[in-house]
């Protein structure tokens, strides 16, 4: 295995166990709030979809 390959795997592993509790409850925390908005984005643009319809018709 080349040697950069290896400081590289050891300095990201390092760098994820220095990370606190927090710092990854937040991370996952604002993961699931952008899923959350694009859920919401999404069935609200279906919403008017289907609003457009009853208007056309």
């Amino acid at each position: 295995m080349n040697k950069t390959i290896v400081i590289g795997l050891i300095e990201s592993w390092l760098h994820f166990t220095a990370c606190t509790e927090e710092q990854v409850t937040s991370t996952i925390i604002g993961v699931g709030v952008g899923i959350g908005a694009i859920a919401n984005d999404r069935d609200r643009h279906e919403r008017h979809q289907e609003l457009d319809r009853y208007i056309f018709i």
